[in-house]
Formats: C-alpha cells, sequence, structure tokens
C-alpha cells in the first residue's frame, strides 16, 4: 500500500481509517468538564445564598430577586469583557480560572471569618 494512501486517512480496503482516541486527552476533558460543572454548581449556590441573604436585608421580593440576577448577569459580563481585553487572552485560561476560582473561595472565607 503506498505511503499516500495512509496519509490520506483510508485502510487498504478502501475502508475509512479512524485512530483510537486518547486515552489520555479524553481523561483530561472529563476532569475538566468535571471541574467545571462543579464550579457552576458552586456559583448557582453562591447565587441561591446571596438571594436568601437579600431577601432578610430588603425582604423577599420581587426587587431583591432583581437585584441577585442583574448583579450575577452583571458579573458575568464584566468577566467576558476582561477575558476579551487582548491582554489576558496571552494567559493560559485554566490557569486563569483556577486562581479566579481561588479567590472566590478566599473572599467567601475571609467573609465568613469577619461574620
Amino acid at each position: 500500500m503506498p505511503d499516500s494512501a495512509v496519509n490520506k486517512g483510508a485502510h487498504a480496503l478502501g475502508v475509512p481509517f479512524h485512530p483510537r482516541p486518547n486515552l489520555y486527552a479524553m481523561t483530561r476533558i472529563a476532569i475538566l468538564s468535571g471541574i467545571l460543572f462543579l464550579s457552576g454548581i458552586g456559583a448557582l449556590i453562591f447565587e441561591t445564598v446571596w438571594l436568601r441573604l437579600s431577601g432578610l436585608a430588603f425582604g423577599n421580593s420581587v426587587w431583591a430577586a432583581a437585584l441577585i440576577l442583574s448583579s450575577f448577569m452583571a458579573g458575568l459580563a464584566l468577566g467576558n469583557a476582561i477575558a476579551a481585553s487582548s491582554k489576558v487572552r496571552r494567559w493560559r485560561p485554566l490557569h486563569l480560572y483556577a486562581v479566579l476560582e481561588l479567590a472566590v473561595a478566599a473572599s467567601d472565607c475571609v467573609s465568613r471569618c469577619h461574620s
């Protein structure tokens, strides 16, 4: 079989050749997906806690829920704007994400210690 057939991804019988997926890469993707899933759960828990605490401060109303939801969406928009800047693109995204998650966890620990 000529090398050109192998390079084009064709098997000797004309059946397309599909290389086996890299187990290491699939494991990394699975771990990363799990981490992002847990991060999303943490964000929803924070939002729920903030909603309950704002209910204590402002009363359980539509305005308290709107305040929390608009703050959450503003944070998403601000994070997107910062991530779109050219300086941040040079950084490694997963390391930056890990640092930001640790900063959120540290701020939660500090706020719990002072209350």
